[in-house]
């Protein structure tokens, strides 16, 4: 779409973690995915975070992804998605972040009655 195409470009432009566009789009997915999932949504904004998180440039775009799975996961749980999660949330605390960690730990918490598979790592 042509909000999203403005969005990359500023981000490209303006460089990782300087564009206010990208922080809009960030926030737009972590709500809109969690009523309204669209798969080649979710892997847009999926990939896009990872490669900000890891240029070391920004945190916003996972912080947004991290919460859109803990908080979209407790509305509907997606086994796909919550896997996703578990390795997104190990690859961060890989890189000294906490706060996949957080939001992993508040989904077990506040959602436990779900039948969760959860990694021994994670244990």
């Amino acid at each position: 779409n042509k909000f999203k195409a403005t969005c990359f470009s500023e981000r490209k432009s303006e460089g990782i973690g300087n564009s206010q566009k990208m922080n809009v789009l960030y926030r737009f997915w972590s709500f809109f995915l969690r009523q309204n999932f669209n798969k080649n949504m979710y892997k847009d904004f999926r990939r896009t975070a990872l490669e900000d998180a890891r240029s070391g440039a920004a945190r916003y775009g996972i912080e947004c992804l991290f919460r859109f799975y803990s908080y979209g996961l407790e509305k509907k749980f997606r086994q796909d998605i919550f896997d996703n999660f578990q390795e997104d949330t190990l690859d961060d605390v890989k890189h000294s972040h906490m706060y996949g960690l957080e939001k992993f730990w508040a989904l077990l918490h506040y959602a436990p009655n779900k039948e969760y598979k959860v990694k021994d790592e994670l244990q």
